[in-house]
Order: structure tokens, then C-alpha cells, then sequence
């Protein structure tokens, strides 16, 4: 299938011999398209069923790994029970229902609620989405040259070193700028779902945005990293797929070479 050429066919001979599997999935970008209104992002339907189908297999566990709050997240999962890992690592839904709330350090809260607060001095109200341990100011529906300089701002206005005492980070992200709490991350969350795994359990991670590179360090030589979307950038992955077309079909395809290597 020429969607998955980035994809190697080491992955699935691997894949079909291994007695314990973990996928961890990033959703804008990798299993949702970008939309402009991020309320309006949806997983396609293919994509949906062939994660059902995975779920449903004994020997694989699916966890979404994503900047959205858990919240956020369970409306576009048409209530599948996958493990869910919000805001970066900082909260967690196992498939079960179990909820876990990492206490966010105090300088941290405070240094966010100043930054939302300058924000709305800067009339960035409508485009700043407030988490509990992120502010991202959106930018995705401006001219090329608008989000640029409004980009560049908030860079400016949230990096420093009151920025990093207080254990936070500005990057720029896929249609905007974010400002997070870097206590936890991708990075850590995708090693302790790693470290739940039996030994030698097979690992993937796809990702697409600068943020799901601490994922793919986290399981450098214990797993592979796919980055999906176009290589415009070094990354830590050792895959790529084209965007999420691409990513329903590696599901489909992750599906099939499951059910066979598990007849064996």
C-alpha cells in the first residue's frame, strides 16, 4: 500500500511475533485532521473502527497521548475503551474509567494565570485556549504574515527566564504557540506506559508536532517512532506516514498483522 511506503516491513514481521503490543497515538494531526475550529476536528470513521478492533485484541494496549484535556478528548473517542493521557502527561483516564490528576506545582499555576491575564491585555482573548497546565494561543485561521508576528509575541512574552524558574515552556506548534508546564511531558507519560508493559513488549508512537518528539525519545531502542505529516523538520522518528489517511491505514493494516502473527 503506497500510504504506508514510510513504514518498514521489520514493523510488521515484529509486530505479528510479539506476545504484548503498545500503540500510543497523538489525535490533530495524526488520527484527526487540522481543522481551523479545533471543536470541529473529528477521527475518521475507518480510523474509529480499526482502533475498536485493536483495542479488542488481548495482546495490544492503546493509549492516546494527546495536549488536549481528557475532557476534550472523550467525545472524539466515541467512547472506546482506550487509555487516555491528557495536557501532556499531566492527567490520565485508564480504559477502565480510573482517573488520575498530577497536582500541577504552584509557581507553575501562578506564572500561567499571569501569562492568560498579559494575554487578555494583548487582546488575545479569542484565540488563547486556557487548560490547567497550558495556555495556546491559536493562530491557524490568520494569513501567513499575521501569525507569524502574533507568534513571535507571544514567544516574546513567554520565554525567559521567569518563564523557566517557574517550570515553563513556549513552543511553536502546529497552528500556534503554546506555553506548558514542563514537570511532566509526553516524554515521561510514554515511559510509564512503556514500564506497564511486560518485557520486550513491541512499541509504537505516532506523533506529528514538536511536542510528540519527548515520546519519541522516551522509546528510542525500545520501540519505533513514526512522525506523521511531511518531513519539514529533524525529528526522533524512524517512520513516517503522509498524515492521517495514512495513519487509518497503518491501523487497518496493524490489525490485520495482529490477528495473523496471533493464529501462531
Amino acid at each position: 500500500m503506497e500510504t504506508l511506503s514510510g513504514i518498514s516491513t521489520e514493523i510488521w514481521s515484529e509486530l505479528a511475533r510479539a506476545q504484548d503490543r503498545l500503540l500510543v497515538l497523538d489525535v490533530d494531526g495524526t488520527l484527526a485532521p487540522f481543522t481551523i475550529d479545533r471543536d470541529q476536528a473529528r477521527i475518521p470513521e475507518r480510523s474509529l473502527v480499526a482502533l475498536g478492533r485493536i483495542a479488542e485484541e488481548s495482546r495490544t494496549v492503546v493509549a492516546i497521548l494527546s495536549g488536549r484535556p481528557i475532557d476534550g478528548l472523550e467525545p472524539l473517542l466515541d467512547g472506546l475503551p482506550l487509555t487516555l493521557v491528557g495536557e501532556h502527561g499531566w492527567e490520565e483516564r485508564s480504559a477502565q474509567g480510573q482517573r488520575i490528576l498530577h497536582e500541577l506545582p504552584v509557581a507553575a499555576r501562578e506564572a500561567l494565570e499571569r501569562a492568560a491575564h498579559e494575554a487578555l491585555g494583548n487582546d488575545w482573548d479569542e484565540r488563547l485556549e486556557r487548560k490547567r497546565c497550558a495556555l495556546v494561543l491559536h493562530l491557524r485561521d490568520l494569513a501567513p504574515r499575521e501569525a507569524e508576528t502574533l507568534a513571535q509575541d507571544a514567544l516574546r512574552a513567554w520565554t525567559g527566564p521567569a518563564m523557566r524558574e517557574a517550570g515553563l515552556r513556549a513552543d511553536r506548534v502546529e497552528g500556534g504557540v503554546e506555553l506548558r508546564a514542563t514537570a511532566r511531558h509526553k516524554g515521561i507519560a510514554t515511559a510509564e506506559l512503556v514500564a506497564r508493559e511486560p518485557e520486550g513488549a513491541f512499541v509504537a508512537c505516532l506523533g506529528d508536532d514538536v511536542t510528540d518528539e519527548d515520546a519519541f525519545e522516551a522509546i528510542a531502542g525500545r520501540g519505533y517512532a513514526i512522525r506523521v505529516g511531511p518531513s519539514v523538520r529533524a525529528s526522533h522518528a524512524t517512520a513516517r506516514l503522509d498524515g492521517p489517511e495514512a495513519v487509518t491505514d497503518f491501523l487497518e493494516k496493524w490489525h490485520i498483522e495482529a490477528i495473523e502473527g496471533d493464529r501462531f
